[in-house]
């Protein structure tokens, strides 16, 4: 299946490629597949302009013939679909939409969502968000009110989604979201159960104060801020707006005064802990509920 992935990924390219009439830098490809129905888009960098083309602005830019564009264009979302035909074949896990990345070099990166956060309008406004996230990309109109309709549309559908994570994807009690941070809220409730699970393991155990609020916070700041080991002061955080605090092995308790999060390469946070600076610890050994 690698091989045919390859060879698969490799003609997509290629018949983007075909597409554009000028040589390139950069190509954003995004495909959709929704029960029957299919739309895929793309973008590309003109090497000699560096301008950011939607792939459906071809023939207008370069006076190209729409009848070929719709030929060539068409090509590509078979491939599209082959690759999508390929995983069900194997049995693989199917995912609904799939982004492609690759640079004049032939430097490609893909990824795959298999449970898209969806707005009022999941494909038209998913692609100006996607466009908007991953390269930089606004909708441009020679209208002025609509180029804002369709900026203001994006932001919405961004903190809609940012919302939706929050509370699925990013849900505090979701272990394949959040590793450890929030495997345990609600397993220890009181400051006694905190006390107890403190001195069992021999150093301090964060709380936050409202779990839902720092998931929405957690997943604002990961979304900014990519994959990595973040460490941040709650004071510095949107206004202090996180409030938590330590039990320590010794039963005090202590105001947290940071934090550490840890974001995957697919931005998945598996860890998101507060901590107090002033109390000895390892970070590998802190733990939140």
């Amino acid at each position: 299946m690698e091989r045919e992935l390859k060879e698969l990924y490799t003609k997509l390219v290629e018949q983007m490629s075909d597409a554009i009439p000028y040589e390139w830098s950069e190509i954003h490809f995004r495909g959709v597949v929704e029960g029957k129905s299919s739309s895929i888009v793309f973008y590309f960098k003109d090497e000699e302009s560096e301008e950011i083309i939607r792939c459906h602005n071809i023939p207008k830019i370069y006076g190209v013939s729409e009848k070929i564009y719709l030929n060539l264009h068409s090509n590509v979302h078979t491939t599209f679909l082959e690759i999508h035909k390929l995983f069900d074949k194997n049995k693989q896990d199917l995912w609904e939409v799939m982004f492609l990345t690759v640079n004049n070099l032939g430097k490609f990166k893909v990824n795959f969502e298999y449970e898209p956060f969806k707005g009022a309008n999941f494909d038209l406004d998913g692609e100006n968000v996607w466009a908007y996230e991953s390269f930089g990309y606004r909708v441009k109109s020679a209208n002025a009110d609509s180029e804002k309709r369709f900026y203001h549309s994006t932001l919405r559908f961004i903190s809609d989604r940012e919302k939706g994570y929050a509370l699925n994807r990013f849900d505090p009690t979701c272990t394949e979201s959040f590793g450890k941070t929030f495997i345990n809220q609600g397993a220890y409730v009181t400051t006694a159960d905190l006390e107890l699970r403190a001195k069992e393991l021999g150093h301090q155990v964060g709380k936050w104060e409202d779990d839902e609020e720092t998931a929405l916070v957690l997943n604002r700041i990961a979304l900014v801020r990519g994959a990595g080991v973040h460490d941040m002061n709650l004071s510095d955080i949107e206004g202090g707006i996180l409030q938590a605090y330590v039990i320590t092995s010794d039963g005090a308790q202590v105001v947290a005064d940071r934090v550490r999060l840890i974001v995957t390469e697919d931005i998945t946070i598996v860890n998101g802990y507060p901590y107090s600076s002033s109390e000895p610890m390892e970070h590998s050994k802190v733990e939140a509920l």
